[in-house]
C-alpha cells in the first residue's frame, strides 16, 4: 500500500473528478419536479398536462444518462409514465426498468451498422407515435453520429459506411465528416427533433468535443442544421472521386 499523502490526494482527487462529470448524475440534476411542473434543462412542462415520458437517445453514455432520468423520476406521479430507447455500443448496456438499452454497434467499431439502423427506426417509431401531451428528453451523448444511422432515401446504410470510410481515410477532419453525415441522415442536423409529434421536447447533450458546438456532438441530431448544402458537397468532391458510384449516388441524393 501507497502511504504517500501526495499520492492520497491525487486519488481523491481523481475520484471527485469522476463523480463530477458521472452521465447518471449530471442528468438528474438537470430534471427536476415540483408540485405543478417538470423542469428538464431549460424546458418546462405542466406535471398534469404530462401524458408520457419518452425517452430516446444515443451514444457511450446513453445507458448511464436514461438511468439518470429514471433515478430523477423516481417516487413522482410520472414515474410509471416512463418509456423509451436508447442506442449503445455493446460494452455499454444496461438493465434498466421501461427503457431499453439497445446495441447498436460492436465495441471496437465505430460505424454505422444493421442493429444502429434497426433501433434508430424504433427510435423514429416512439416519437412519431407521440402525443402532444407527451414529454419526450432526447439523451445525446459522444459516439451518437454511428449509433444513430438513417440513410436519406437514394442512399443505403452500405453507402454510408464506405463514404465514411473513405472520407476518414483521405484526410477529412471531424467537422468535415459531420457535414457530410447530417446531409445523408433522415436524423442528424436537427431531423430528429424535427420528427417528433410532442409538443414537449428537451434534450440533454453530453460533449465530447472541444468547446461543446451542439452541432457537431453527434451530429446534432436535435440541432438545427444551418450549414448550406453546398458545404458538404465541397467536401465530398475535395477529397474522393466525384465519378466514383457510390460519390455519385451521395451526390444526387443530397
Amino acid at each position: 500500500m501507497n502511504t504517500d499523502p501526495l499520492y492520497d490526494h491525487a486519488l481523491q482527487i481523481w475520484d471527485a473528478a469522476l463523480v463530477a462529470v458521472d452521465s447518471a448524475t449530471l442528468v438528474r440534476q438537470a430534471i427536476h419536479i415540483d408540485k405543478q411542473h417538470v423542469h428538464v434543462g431549460s424546458t418546462t412542462v405542466d406535471l398534469n398536462a404530462v401524458e408520457r415520458i419518452i425517452v430516446v437517445g444515443a451514444g457511450k453514455a446513453a445507458a448511464a444518462m436514461a438511468r439518470g432520468v429514471i433515478q430523477a423520476f423516481k417516487n413522482s406521479p410520472l414515474q410509471a409514465r416512463i418509456t423509451g430507447w436508447v442506442n449503445v455500443p455493446e460494452d455499454c448496456l444496461a438493465k434498466l426498468p421501461q427503457i431499453i438499452t439497445h446495441p447498436a454497434r460492436p465495441a471496437h467499431c465505430n460505424e454505422p451498422t444493421v442493429e444502429g439502423l434497426y433501433g434508430t427506426q424504433q427510435i423514429l417509431d416512439l416519437i412519431t407515435s407521440a402525443n402532444p401531451q407527451d414529454l419526450c428528453i432526447c439523451l445525446i451523448s459522444g459516439g451518437g453520429s454511428a449509433l444513430l444511422p438513417a440513410p436519406i432515401t437514394g442512399i443505403t446504410l452500405d453507402d454510408k459506411q464506405q463514404i465514411t470510410q473513405l472520407l476518414s481515410s483521405h484526410g477529412a477532419n471531424i467537422q468535415q465528416l459531420n457535414s457530410v453525415r447530417k446531409k445523408l441522415s433522415d436524423v442528424k442536423g436537427g431531423r430528429l427533433a424535427v420528427r417528433c409529434t410532442s409538443r414537449h421536447f428537451a434534450s440533454l447533450i453530453i460533449s465530447d468535443v472541444l468547446g461543446d458546438p451542439l452541432d457537431l456532438i453527434a451530429s446534432g441530431p436535435t440541432v438545427v442544421d444551418t450549414e448550406p448544402i453546398d458545404v458538404a458537397i465541397d467536401v465530398l468532391r475535395h477529397f474522393l472521386d466525384d465519378q466514383k458510384p457510390v460519390v455519385q449516388r451521395c451526390l444526387a441524393a443530397i
